[in-house]
């Protein structure tokens, strides 16, 4: 707890020097796409007149609803960055968080800026112990991380203290894991969501417990199985993940793809012919060749092609 304290009271006038984030242009982009349409008819089930935005909306809606669209319309396109070594998309998951309370509390740049580099920060620090035995186990790092993330951004946009701090990452993890199977549209806003909630609860005084990830039932054992505390706290005190360990996407699909298309693109800028091809073969790390089932038929939806291997290539 005290050294999560200490690194979130750090990154004060971190905003300055961190990489510009692509998450806005993300949720505006996912806001027109019509497989989003869904979202926003939920969160009108229970407006509020006192509410916060949500993308394409004139209305304001609940806190909890509006962090929950926009961070499923963040990851729609399926453009938004990853975390490195961990995997995870924390834009979709923080940003909406920072930009919902900064709405409703008036928040400065500065404090925007500082909770979304602390969002960033633990849920790369969540998740990076566990990466990647927990996707081997069919568990998304978006969903593991994700509330942890979103709970740290919350509690530093909300001010809470240190013992605060502590009690809103245990309860986060009430919140985390989602099934790889399940699919991914509704993981960030799901995650966001969880972590918006669990920094109330404890600023309203729930407390949660002191040893969520390392403990013997905690995140590493439940997720990995094994407890392997180290990358949450190596090296503390240097630069910020959100620097260090983040991937802006070039293309709108699953990020094991990405290489495989840059090179078939390099090939194809050459001037082969396409007759001359007879076969293509990509190679990829066992991870990722597990999570591509390459059937070669048509994909059935947007989202079965952007996780389509051989349909991206």
């Amino acid at each position: 707890a005290s050294a999560t304290h200490r690194l979130t009271a750090a990154t004060t006038g971190a905003g300055r020097s961190v990489k510009q984030s692509d998450a806005v242009a993300n949720l505006l982009l996912g806001s027109s796409l019509p497989t989003g349409s869904g979202m926003l008819g939920m969160a009108r089930f229970q407006p509020a007149r006192h509410g916060v935005s949500i993308a394409g909306s004139n209305d304001r809606h609940q806190l909890g609803d509006a962090v929950f669209v926009n961070g499923v319309y963040t990851h729609l396109a399926d453009m938004d960055d990853v975390l490195i070594g961990a995997g995870g998309h924390p834009g979709a998951v923080v940003v909406p968080v920072a930009l919902a309370l900064a709405e409703r509390h008036s928040l400065s740049g500065q404090q925007v800026a500082v909770s979304v580099v602390a969002g960033y920060e633990l849920m790369h620090r969540t998740v990076a112990p566990v990466f990647p035995a927990s996707v081997g186990r069919g568990f998304q790092s978006t969903g593991i991380g994700g509330p942890f993330g979103a709970a740290a951004a919350a509690a530093v946009a909300l001010g809470l203290d240190e013992g605060e701090i502590a009690n809103a990452l245990g309860i986060a993890g009430c919140y985390a894991g989602a099934i790889e199977a399940a699919g991914r549209t509704l993981g960030p806003g799901i995650a966001a969501r969880g972590g918006l909630e669990s920094a109330l609860l404890s600023a309203s005084g729930v407390t949660g417990p002191a040893r969520i990830f390392e403990g013997t039932r905690g995140v590493y054992s439940a997720f990995a199985g094994e407890r392997r505390p180290e990358p949450a706290a190596d090296p503390l005190g240097g630069d910020f993940r959100i620097n260090t360990h983040r991937k802006i996407k070039l293309f709108p699909t699953v990020a094991s793809t990405h290489e495989a298309i840059e090179c078939l693109q390099s090939i194809h800028r050459r001037g082969i012919d396409i007759g001359d091809v007879k076969r293509i073969v990509v190679r990829l790390p066992e991870l990722a060749a597990r999570r591509h089932d390459v059937k070669f038929t048509p994909p059935r939806s947007l989202r079965e092609a952007q996780a389509d291997l051989a349909f991206s290539a």
